[in-house]
């Protein structure tokens, strides 16, 4: 019987104890607190939510000082006082907010969310209260993970000191208002996992101070608009699971401070922007997944990337030609690798290229009914070879490519653009003989210009027909031969030795093989390798090198003495655990590229600072392959002029720093 006794004492004590000094509030005309306006709407609140149900409600209507009320906080000071924040997250509130929450005019935050682990939860319903407008010292309005239906009222749009709005998690559906770009002052917008839908209006492209933008879990259709890449202080973009189409914006590149983003889940379509991607490249986190088209092309400019970038796979069908319809479909890839081919991304000016469907507007190019007639890009920073594919160009009449860095042989395809008047690849670091097509092509032309390279014209038929042209005379030590395709050419750093192999096409008999070396602005000769028949596959060992980046190549010579350079192979000798180059050129106006690489793999970022220290960049974050160099671009665009350090630091304590001057 004890047992029983003391549980029936227990139930006694819990039924008939002393309740709260409820009594001592006597309402709100008695209240001196705050005034009298300001108490009611707390009562209203009260009433309106369920306040006899809350977790917790300790003081609320049971006693005279509504600053002392759970959740409440009062501005100091004499009486009457002025409630600034009501926080009552997870508190078990029902029903609907009242719109008399309008009458604490000095409130500032407002915070009523469901966020916190399971038992603890607000279910609001109703609408969201326009009355709210009237807050106008409101910073801080947190909704989230209630139940909120209707629309979001445009209203809010005049809360100008709102700094976070947080309305994830409900059941608002509807356009989103426009008048929401009118918050200045907005730093976090989360409208994440409700029912919007329509357009993103361009006009949160006006929102300066927005660090977060999260419309994740949506209905939003249509194109991202290209005005979120205004958006110069967005740390995180989430726009995931949406119905959004079209391509990914270019402008996102421009987005300085973003460290996170997720597309993923929409139905945009296209390849992501060379220059997007780049940027993505750096992101500690992105994710481009469960799209419609949206594609990484499989080409040189995109596999130092990484396949897999922001969960995407290189595509050998990627291409933005599949969307054009302004020129044919070859003209438009014979574009797309000139980009691919030559450093796209890095040219000066490159406005357009393989980011819109109209190609007739890309930086230099001329069309004329539906045809490429003009490609002009003089000192316009192209880098890499020439491609074959330009020799789709049928219509071309102009083609200016003068005084840039483009290197090798000059492919014969060109010769087949017969209704070239105007040939100008001047300047360059073009080599070898010009080939007959195109000696005969420039013969014909108007204008020819091949001037500044390391060209050769052969004195032997049918050249000797043509005389000297495009600015080139005959050559005797210039002959025409058969050359073969190098299918690869590989370095391998093995100590302090540099293993170099390469494989032809087919056997080479007759030809014999030079490894350069570069040296400063030129090239010496380690060795020849004379060909073997039969034979496809060589190999040399380079010694006697010092710690460093070196840069390799073939010269590959036949019995008539026609010669071909291969591609440059680039190797990295690390004696220490890390070695960073130097940037190039220094100082520099719009850009300019640096190498490194490490002894063994390892997580490695590469930072801009400023002479003061604060960082202004990260130019590279990942994990390189042990002793392969990885090669950096530097983009001047938003950089003040001045001294900068470039300093890259890894796991295991690693440093090494160099310094570079922007001239403006």
């Amino acid at each position: 019987m004890g047992a029983r006794r003391r549980l029936f004492l227990l139930l006694a004590v819990l039924l008939f104890r002393p309740q709260p000094a409820r009594a001592q509030f006597r309402g709100c005309e008695v209240i001196q607190q705050v005034s009298r306006d300001e108490c009611e709407a707390l009562v209203n609140l009260f009433d309106a939510t369920g306040g006899l149900t809350w977790f917790n409600s300790r003081g609320w209507l049971e006693t005279n000082q509504p600053c002392d009320w759970h959740g409440v906080v009062c501005a100091p000071g004499a009486w009457p006082r002025h409630v600034i924040r009501i926080r009552l997250p997870s508190n078990n509130l029902g029903g609907s907010l009242p719109g008399d929450l309008a009458r604490l005019t000095h409130l500032r935050e407002l915070v009523v969310e469901n966020r916190a682990s399971a038992g603890q939860f607000n279910v609001l319903t109703g609408g969201i209260p326009i009355e709210l407008w009237q807050l106008t010292e409101l910073e801080v309005l947190d909704l989230g993970h209630n139940d909120l239906g209707n629309t979001i009222p445009e209203e809010l749009g005049r809360l100008r000191k709102l700094r976070i709005l947080a309305l994830d998690g409900n059941r608002l559906e509807g356009s989103l208002p426009t008048e929401l770009g009118d918050l200045s002052e907005l730093a976090r917008l989360d409208l994440g996992r409700n029912r919007l839908g329509g357009p993103i209006p361009p006009v949160l492209g006006r929102l300066d101070n927005l660090t977060h933008l999260l419309l994740n879990d949506n209905l939003f259709t249509g194109s991202i608009p290209p005005e979120l890449g205004d958006l110069r202080r967005l740390t995180r973009l989430d726009l995931s699971r949406n119905d959004l189409s079209g391509d990914l914006p270019p402008s996102l590149e421009a987005l300085p401070a973003l460290n996170w983003l997720s597309v993923a889940g929409n139905r945009l379509s296209g390849p992501v922007p060379p220059a997007v991607a780049a940027r993505l490249a750096n992101l500690s986190a992105c994710f481009l997944d469960d799209n419609a088209g949206l594609c990484l092309p499989d080409t040189p400019l995109y596999r130092t990337l990484g396949d897999g970038l922001c969960r995407l796979s290189l595509d050998a069908a990627c291409s933005r030609c599949t969307t054009v319809g302004e020129i044919s479909d070859a003209a438009c890839r014979g574009l797309e690798a000139l980009y691919n081919d030559t450093g796209g991304p890095a040219w000066a000016r490159d406005a357009g290229w393989l980011t819109s469907d109209t190609p007739c507007r890309w930086y230099g190019v001329g069309c004329t009914d539906g045809r490429v007639t003009a490609l002009e890009l003089p000192q316009n920073d192209l880098e890499g070879p020439l491609s074959p594919s330009l020799s789709a160009l049928q219509g071309l009449v102009t083609l200016d490519l003068s005084g840039n860095r483009l290197t090798g042989p000059i492919p014969p395809e060109l010769g087949e653009l017969r209704g070239l008047v105007t040939l100008d690849l001047s300047g360059n670091r073009l080599v070898g003989a010009v080939p007959a097509s195109v000696a005969a092509l420039g013969a014909a032309a108007g204008t020819c210009r091949l001037a500044g390279n390391d060209l050769c014209l052969p004195a032997a038929p049918p050249f000797l027909a043509f005389g000297g042209v495009c600015d080139l005379a005959l050559d005797a030590a210039c002959l025409p031969g058969r050359l073969v395709e190098i299918v690869s050419f590989d370095a391998r750093p093995e100590e302090a030795d540099v293993v170099l192999s390469w494989q032809t096409a087919r056997p080479a008999d007759g030809i014999r093989f030079e490894v350069e070396q570069r040296t400063g602005a030129g090239y010496r000769v380690l060795s020849t390798v004379e060909a073997v028949p039969q034979r496809t596959v060589y190999a040399f060992r380079a010694t006697g090198l010092t710690p460093g980046f070196h840069t390799f190549r073939l010269k590959q010579v036949d019995p008539t003495g026609a010669f071909r350079y291969s591609p440059e192979v680039d190797v990295a000798l690390v004696t220490g655990a890390v070695t960073l180059e130097p940037a190039y050129p220094n100082p520099f106006r719009s850009g300019a590229t640096f190498r490194f690489a490490v002894q063994t793999s390892r997580a490695v970022v590469v930072a801009l600072y400023s002479p003061v220290g604060r960082r202004v960049r990260t130019l590279y974050a990942g994990t390189p392959p042990a002793r392969t160099p990885q090669t950096v671009h530097l983009d001047a665009t938003g950089l003040a002029g001045g001294l900068y350090l470039i300093r890259l630091t890894g796991d295991g304590g690693i440093t090494a720093s160099s310094t570079i001057v922007l001239l403006r």
